[in-house]
């Protein structure tokens, strides 16, 4: 992820999550991972304001369902931001 973002990794729950914007994700097709690619990160996807709009911890299976729901009940809330249908095409 190189979009400039200084987050970091919030180590207090019982599963290690990473708060991100969506366009922050928008290349990733897989979900991250910590220690050697044996532990995946639960995604805290953000919305502009910085609250979680998605808890995620599967970002391929989050791209082929729950995403467009997601950019659809943003897009009501937040008009000013562009969200995109397809992120693959990001």
């Amino acid at each position: 992820m190189n979009s400039g973002s200084r987050t970091g990794i919030d180590y207090a729950a019982d599963i290690p999550a990473l708060p991100l914007h969506r366009q922050e994700m928008l290349w990733e097709a897989r979900t991250p991972t910590i220690l050697n690619r044996e532990f995946p990160l639960m995604i805290h996807r953000l919305s502009p304001a910085r609250g979680a709009v998605q808890v995620i911890r599967n970002q391929e299976r989050c791209w082929a369902n729950s995403y467009q729901q997601a950019c659809k009940e943003l897009r009501i809330k937040y008009q000013k931001h562009y969200w995109r249908d397809d992120p693959a095409s990001a």
